[in-house]
């Protein structure tokens, strides 16, 4: 079984939350300006959007050292 180091998953779990609360929050505060429903979920649909952009962002920009996968790949071979 693969070790996925414990940022990835913190990461993951962060953005997880913001695409489900972020939208949600928006979307209700954006109702509460406005009758429009349209323009409610339009800004719900943007954040979600700007959400997973900014995770893609992340994780390619995210250092990935080989020097830290070939450690570990050498503890487990000898293990």
């Amino acid at each position: 079984m693969v070790d996925i180091p414990a940022p990835v998953v913190k990461k993951l779990l962060l953005f997880t939350a913001l695409m489900v609360s972020a939208p949600l929050i928006v979307f209700f505060a954006t109702r509460s300006l406005t009758d429009n429903d349209i323009v409610s979920g339009g800004a719900a649909a943007f954040v979600a959007n700007v959400v997973m952009m900014l995770y893609v962002y992340i994780a390619f920009n995210e250092d990935v050292s080989p020097s830290y996968s070939s450690k570990e790949v050498e503890k487990k071979k000898e293990q």
